[in-house]
């Protein structure tokens, strides 16, 4: 290997790529000697100390990507790798600068979460959280692919805290299938790289967390079951917003609801069937217009493809949300 081929390498080996809000821990990068102590910088960095071990079988060469979300005090993580043992200690709790929840969705591969003298094991779809300052292990087993989708969350933003012990929000009977309908649809576009996508599983995640871990389902049942219902309409329409046809009836069949049901629904959540779908297009049309793969196609098209018959009232739509007109828009700064 020439001299300028090691200087590349240890610049890669030192520092993550950066895109924009991004940070992207990448072990193609490296050499397969330098594969794992890069994994692990990059997870320390990301999740403040852990302490990764190496997988129990090294025949294989190891692998993985790490990309980090900066938004605010909260940070999304997703990490594809093979599968290992992650603890943390007393060392890597007194090392740590905040006290934060990791709450993850479990994409690929399973993990079996011990922490406080109980353990839980979650499977692709499911979610959970657990305490940043207890001790824990996470054992991914022998499966092929570990796939995770972490958001690390400061305490100060759960306003009910759980108990000390991990928990599968996910199996909750009220709000867990809300959770990981709404937290699966959208994980996709955050591989992608979908900023607007992280914004909303990070809202999302966080909002039916909190709603999870309220305890108490007896205070109102029926308002917790409609909020439930209500997010997972919204996630339909989202999902379904670019069919030019998509109507109140076929989203009310969709979830097993009287068309009356739904429209009482919105209603009591300040909403709409036709705003929410109209604010669904708008920003799917918003995410295009800035999406480079896009680029080629005219507005017009661009409405077309966002739900939208009619150019000029999509205009005039976009313009009031955005403040700007669709064109000026795209060519605005992020």
């Amino acid at each position: 290997m020439g001299g300028s081929e090691m200087d590349q390498t240890h610049e890669n080996y030192s520092e993550p790529h950066d895109l924009g809000a991004s940070r992207v821990w990448d072990t193609d990068q490296v050499s397969q000697k330098e594969a794992f102590d890069f994994y692990r910088e990059g997870v320390c960095s990301a999740f403040m100390p852990l302490r990764p071990e190496r997988p129990l079988d090294q025949s294989h060469p190891f692998g993985s990507r790490h990309v980090s979300h900066s938004l605010g005090d909260v940070a999304l993580n997703l990490v594809t790798a093979t599968p290992h043992p992650v603890f943390k200690d007393k060392r890597d709790i007194a090392a740590s600068v905040s006290e934060c929840y990791y709450v993850n969705l479990q994409l690929a591969g399973r993990c079996r979460i011990t922490q406080a003298n109980e353990t839980i094991e979650i499977t692709p779809g499911q979610i959970a959280i657990f305490d940043s300052d207890r001790l824990f292990c996470l054992d991914h087993g022998e499966t092929e692919t570990l796939q995770v989708m972490s958001l690390m969350v400061p305490k100060t933003q759960m306003s009910r805290p759980p108990t000390f012990a991990p928990q599968i929000l996910s199996d909750h009977p009220v709000f867990g299938s809300a959770l990981q309908h709404a937290a699966t649809a959208i994980a996709p576009t955050v591989r992608d790289g979908d900023q607007d996508a992280v914004l909303r599983i990070k809202d999302i995640v966080l909002g039916l967390a909190d709603l999870t871990l309220s305890g108490d389902l007896s205070i109102s049942p029926q308002r917790t079951r409609r909020t439930a219902q209500y997010i997972k309409l919204c996630d339909l329409i989202r999902g379904y917003c670019n069919d030019t046809s998509v109507n109140v009836e076929q989203i009310s069949a969709k979830v097993g609801l009287s068309v009356g049901t739904v429209r009482n629904i919105f209603t009591e959540h300040n909403d709409t069937f036709g705003r929410r779908l109209l604010h669904e297009r708008i920003e799917l049309a918003k995410r295009m217009l800035r999406n480079p793969r896009h680029s080629h196609l005219a507005v017009a098209s661009v409405a077309y493809r966002c739900g939208f018959l009619d150019a000029a009232y999509f205009g005039r739509a976009f313009k009031d949300n955005a403040g700007l007109a669709p064109g000026a828009w795209r060519k605005s700064p992020t």
